[in-house]
């Protein structure tokens, strides 16, 4: 039953990776003007309405309606060089290499406009907070840990800012975040080199709620100090656990689970940002810190275990992540009257742990550079473009569970390009 139990695990461990715009473990993909200076003005930028997301303090900053739509493609790529044990069929072992990579598009719409109130600016944005597709072959080396796994989620927001004083701006918005994800591996049923593997799916899908907020304070003119805070968010996903014997056979049998649960709390982020104007120049930097040491088990009800009683399990996954922190530095470059030029730099620290550090757990400090630029098509309509690369630190493994160990190195890289239309009605 151990085998089965700890096969979950390597699922549970994805949402790790589906939540990391909390943890800042990749740029986060959810504006194209904030991509383009790596986000380095995260909490004062007011470029346009996806400051709802980022801080939405700075919302009555824009003195006109403005509707900004977005798509932001991102290839990703991650290779395990090693050895795999599966501990469960004798100490079946394959050394090599695994590799996967997936492509995804997401979209980011912000809406804000000016209230009948004054300094009261009300705004509304749908973006996709994530879209992961990771598919190892299903006899590649890791295919006992792991083999497909799919992730989406949508943020609906809704939010206001409201300018205190001329100085001082403050803002509140709610998250309503709705996951989707499947998660596949394979389960050794015998001697892995003449038995068939037997493969596990796990397909959730939920709604959680969080909300954010922040202040924006103006020194001068050309200076500003912001903070904003993002709640935790407490995911309960629930679908379907369905274990295939014989798959692609004419004796297929699955044995299904219909009250699969995952159950996770996504601890809470915070961002200090700073910008100060120079002639044509805005120098931006920004700290995160993210508080993933709170983030300490992942709980699964009812996964599908045929060889237990009652045919399912529920267990608790320990995780013990430690906590993040970020430096940001970034500059947007006046051109001349039409064109913006952007660009910056990023430094992450990794919240997985090295006890739990898996090829099929994607984490690692990285560092993020970025560039991009806006232009003014005219008096009503401006153009984004944003580009940004991630180098992830190389990683050992060294893991070790009751169903299987990975020793070896883990590497990664990411790319995001962003296109937006910003209109100001």
């Amino acid at each position: 039953m151990l085998r089965w139990v700890n096969k979950l695990r390597r699922g549970s461990l994805f949402f790790l990776f589906l939540f990391s715009r909390y943890s800042y473990a990749v740029i986060a993909p959810v504006s194209v003007s904030g991509l383009g200076n790596a986000y380095s003005g995260e909490a004062v930028s007011v470029d346009d309405a996806s400051i709802l997301f980022l801080n939405p303090a700075g919302l009555p900053l824009q003195k006109n309606a403005q509707f900004a739509a977005g798509l932001l493609g991102g290839y990703h790529e991650y290779k395990f060089d090693g050895t795999a044990t599966n501990n469960t069929s004798g100490g079946f072992s394959q050394t090599g290499t695994a590799t996967t990579s997936s492509f995804g598009v997401l979209p980011a719409v912000f809406y804000s406009t000016p209230t009948f109130i004054k300094d009261l600016t009300f705004g509304f944005g749908l973006t996709s907070d994530f879209d992961y597709v990771s598919d190892y072959q299903d006899d590649s080396i890791v295919r006992y840990r792991g083999t497909k796994t799919d992730i989406t989620t949508f943020d609906f927001i809704p939010g206001f800012g409201y300018q205190l004083s001329p100085k001082l701006g403050v803002g509140f918005a709610v998250d309503v975040v709705y996951a989707s994800t499947e998660m596949d591996s394979m389960i050794p049923t015998g001697i892995p080199t003449v038995d068939p593997d037997s493969k596990v799916i796990n397909a959730a899908t939920g709604l959680a709620y969080g909300w954010h907020g922040g202040l924006l304070y103006q020194l001068s003119e050309k200076t500003r100090i912001g903070f904003a805070y993002h709640s935790s968010v407490h995911i309960k996903a629930h679908d379907i656990s369905k274990n295939i014997e014989n798959p692609g056979t004419p004796v297929t049998k699955e044995v299904v689970s219909n009250n699969f649960n995952v159950s996770v709390v996504v601890p809470s982020y915070m961002v200090l940002s700073f910008s100060q104007g120079v002639n044509q120049w805005n120098f931006m930097g920004s700290f995160t810190y993210n508080q993933w040491s709170k983030f300490d088990s992942i709980y699964l009800e009812n996964i599908s275990v045929p060889l237990s009683p009652g045919g399912t399990v529920t267990t608790t996954n320990i995780l013990n992540s430690r906590d993040t922190y970020g430096v940001v530095l970034g500059a947007d470059y006046q051109w001349n009257e039409k064109l913006m030029l952007r660009t910056g730099a990023a430094y992450v620290t990794d919240s997985s742990n090295d006890k739990y550090r898996s090829a099929n757990i994607v984490g690692a400090t990285n560092y993020t550079v970025t560039t991009g630029g806006r232009y003014h098509w005219n008096e009503t309509l401006q153009v984004d473009v944003s580009y940004s690369h991630t180098f992830f630190k190389e990683e050992p493994i060294h893991f070790h569970s009751v169903p299987d160990d990975q020793q070896g190195r883990l590497n990664m890289s990411a790319d995001i390009l962003g296109i937006q239309i910003v209109c100001h009605v």
